[in-house]
Order: structure tokens, then sequence, then C-alpha cells
């Protein structure tokens, strides 16, 4: 083992600067604590020696088979990569591994998920990376951290690869809405949706109900819904995205597409803060939030419940909508439910301003920049953005493809949702990034640190701790004081916007 001196960088300060209430240095200051050094561990070359050696012992047990007339052994190179969440893992286990393996018999694809999303895989990359033994390709569904990180040169800028390989066409228009500086450093793969409605059909057949398309409309069902002894909207809020991810689609209802698209790329030090969390237009949604809580739109004990327990009120009938993304459908689909469910968008808030799609943020392929099996890892990248894996992989995780689909593979994906159901699921039609207009505009890579600043002020108002603008004053805050603080420090390391 070797120590080796390492800043410490601004992602890791920005998520633990204040949750560090056992160092013996709290009283520093956010620049100070930045500008100190720390050491760590580094194994020396680890990875490239056990490839060597690999070669080695194969080389060594081909001479011996061939001394005695056998058989030839093929080396494997091993790519060693990473994967925050676990439905991702699933897919990767079960298809792409076996797939490309099946394809490149000289490449082990070894699958690990250190943790299981959020901060904690950041902080397990973040070690790895420190030590100079990155994994080779890194699979996320979080850009805050690896924005940042890009910066400190951790990742590999993949802007003209993206462009010698044709990534960038096959994409769904908006990918580039996570460039860092006009250079892209992450490929998305899959793309996680708005929320929808997840609806008992069963009981709105009863009850003469129909699919809300305007706010009056939906304040009907959960009268109809409540009426009947039923609670309206099952969410379970504990984490706090559940709440936020309704918060974004009633935004996306209510403001106008450049406003609402600039709001959610506030916390980035290059674009300018022209829309503030106080304006007008995003105080109406956390009223209207606030006004769903004194209607009793959302289930009882919100906050007490994760995501998974708030959809078991749904299943188990005492609830009769669900709010929720793609992978829940799945696990809806295979529940055997005894009751026929069906999805709808969020109803319009605004009356000018039209349903429209767009993907809170992509999941990324990310290929860390001291990784050194660079070239192996495009194509993997290659693979996985072909339109049969996309689609295959839509199918396993419920998330959508980040690439455009030909009208066949769309029939396909469509085909594959038939099987799994029954029935084709409308959220494949509702969702799909085909037939694009400028009334469904799709953004594949819109994702902040907005979300992190506003879940726990948001998770405040809900439960009466805090009023709408309190909550809004609080949000803004915290991400004027957040910019603020990058800015500073990117300035002390000669980048300036």
């Amino acid at each position: 083992m070797r120590d080796k001196e390492i800043d410490r960088p601004i992602s890791w300060l920005k998520e633990n600067f204040p949750k560090q209430r056992k160092s013996p240095k709290t009283d520093l200051s956010f620049e100070e604590f930045s500008r100190e050094k720390w050491t760590i561990s580094c194994p020396k070359e680890r990875k490239m020696k056990k490839r060597i050696l690999d070669i080695v012992l194969v080389g060594a047990l081909v001479s011996g088979l061939c001394a005695v007339g056998g058989g030839i052994a093929l080396a494997q190179t091993e790519v060693l990569w990473w994967i925050s969440s676990g439905a991702f893992l699933l897919a990767f286990q079960d298809y792409v591994k076996p797939q490309y393996e099946a394809a490149h018999p000289d490449v082990k694809l070894i699958l690990e998920t250190p943790a299981t999303g959020g901060v904690e895989f950041s902080r397990a990359l973040l070690s790895r990376i420190q030590t100079g033994d990155p994994p080779d390709l890194v699979s996320t569904n979080s850009s805050s951290d690896p924005w940042l990180w890009s910066l400190e040169n951790w990742f590999l800028d993949v802007t003209d690869v993206m462009e010698e390989r044709g990534w960038g066409e096959k994409m769904a228009p908006g990918y580039d809405a996570a460039a860092v500086r006009g250079r892209m450093y992450f490929v998305p793969y899959l793309a996680t949706g708005t929320p929808y409605l997840i609806y008992n059909k069963d009981v709105f057949d009863e009850n003469g109900l129909t699919e809300p398309n305007t706010l009056e409309e939906f304040y009907h069902v959960v009268d109809v819904v409540k009426s009947q002894g039923y609670e309206a909207l099952a969410v379970g809020n504990r984490d706090g995205w559940p709440a936020e991810h309704i918060w974004s689609v009633l935004g996306m209802r209510s403001m106008l597409w450049e406003r609402y698209k600039t709001l959610w790329s506030s916390w980035r030090p290059e674009v300018p803060p022209t829309v503030k969390v106080t304006d007008p237009d995003v105080l109406f949604v956390y009223e209207l939030m606030k006004e769903w809580v004194e209607r009793g739109v959302f289930s009882k004990g919100m906050m007490a419940m994760n995501s998974n327990e708030g959809r078991g009120i749904f299943e188990t009938e005492k609830a009769v909508m669900f709010s929720a993304h793609q992978l829940h459908v799945q696990r809806l689909a295979d529940a055997n439910l005894p009751f026929e469910f069906d999805i709808a968008r969020f109803p319009t808030v605004n009356r000018d301003i039209p349903k429209r799609l767009m993907y809170e943020h992509a999941s990324w392929q990310i290929v860390p920049y001291e990784s050194e099996l660079q070239e192996i890892a495009f194509d993997i990248i290659d693979f996985i953005l072909s339109e049969e894996v996309q689609i295959n992989m839509c199918r396993i995780t419920g998330y959508l493809p980040a690439v455009i689909l030909s009208p066949e593979g769309y029939q396909e994906l469509i085909e594959l949702v038939d099987w799994r159901t029954g029935k084709v699921l409308k959220w494949v039609e509702l969702m799909a990034p085909l037939g694009l207009t400028p009334e469904m505009t799709v953004s594949a890579a819109l994702t902040s640190g907005l979300m992190t600043d506003m879940r726990k002020a948001l998770s405040s108002m809900l439960m009466g701790e805090m009023s709408p603008l309190e909550t809004a004053r609080t949000t803004q805050g915290s991400l004027d004081k957040t910019r603020e603080q990058m800015i500073r420090l990117l300035k002390d390391k000669g980048i300036s916007f």
C-alpha cells in the first residue's frame, strides 16, 4: 500500500460537509474545509497486475495444454462495471452480461453494486476513484455529483466519442442538457419519466368516473372516491422524492417550458439564475400542493411510508389512485391484482400549457478518466444503445429507452409490454420518445441539485410546518448558498463562468 494526498473534491464537500459532525474540525468554514488535505490508502495498480497475471497464467496453461496436445484457453479481460441501482443490476446481470459476453468471449464483465443509489453510491465511487483504482465503467442515475466531478477531470470527456460513434444521433432530443461547459461526460442509456396517475379502473367504472384531464375533473374524482370510503391518491413520501416528483409534474403542467427548464438547471454555475423558486409561477406550484393537502388528496400517513408502502395502499384497494414512475407499473403488472388498473397523465393545471412529457433525468454511462479499458467501455456503451438492447432493458426495468426507436422497434416494445400485462399498457404510448411534437417535449437529461434542496423543505410544508412562501424561500436560500459555494471553489481552481 502507498499513501497519496488528494484534494477533497467539490461534490464530496457539497454532500458531506454539513454531515461530518464527528470530525474534529467541524468549526472550519466550508472554504477552509475544502482546502484541507487528507491522506488515503491507495493500492498499487491492483487491476493491471491482476490482468497481467491472468494472461501469464493463461499463457502457461496454453503452453502446458499444447505440450500434451490439448486445446487452447482464451485469455479474458475483466471489466469492472459499477451500477448504482438494483433494478439496473438485474437487467445488466441477467440480460446484458450474457449477451455481451457471448458476442465478446475475450471479455468478462464484473458487475458490482457497492451501494444502491444516492449519496452512499457517490461516496463509494468517490473513494474508489481517489485510490487510483476506479471501475472501468459506471452506470448511475444521479448527475449532480458526477457533474461536479467532471470538473475535477475524474470522468472522461466523451463529446468526440459520441460524434464518432453516432451516439448523439440516436438520442431523444434534450440529452445535451447535461453538457458541462459545452462538453459531454455522461451518455444517457435509459430515461426515468415524469410520474403519472395509476388508477383502479374498476372503482372508476363503478362510479361513472373517467380519466381527469383538468384540475377540476381531478378534484371531482377525489371527492367521489372519498365519499365512497376510499383514500384518493396513495403516496409514500418518507424518502422525499415522491412528493418532489409530483411537484415537478405540476410545475410542468403550469409553467412555461423555458422557465421550467431554466429552474431545474438553476443550481449549475454556468446557468444564469433568471428563474427563482420564489417567483410567482413557481410559488404557485407550492400553493397548489398545499391545496391538495387541505382537500385530502394525499393518503393519510404519507410521510411515514416509503414508496413501496404507498403502492401497498393502492394494491390493497384502500386508495383509488397511485402516483408512480415506470418501475412501479411493472411491479403492479406482476402482482396479480384483484382489480384492473390503468394509467393516465396528471391533469392540466394551466389550460394554456399542453400536456407534455419531460424526463426528469436520464440514467448514465460514465467512463472514469483513469479507466484502463476505455475502448472496451465504449464498445459496451455501443452495445447498450442498440435498439434491441434498449427494448429489452425497458422490458426488464420499466424505464424508457434514451434513444429514438424505429417504428418497428416501437411496435416491438408495445408487444413486449402487452405480453407482460395482457394489454397494451398506456404508459408506453404516453411516455414513448417517438412522434415528438411541440406539445410533447422530451429532455432526456434534465436533472439537478434542486431536488436535494427541495425535498426536505417540501416535506416540511406537507406536514404543516412551513407555508408555501416559507418553503420557497428556504429552498431558494439553500440553492443560492450552494451555487455561491460552488462558484467560489471553482474560481479557486481557475474555472470561471
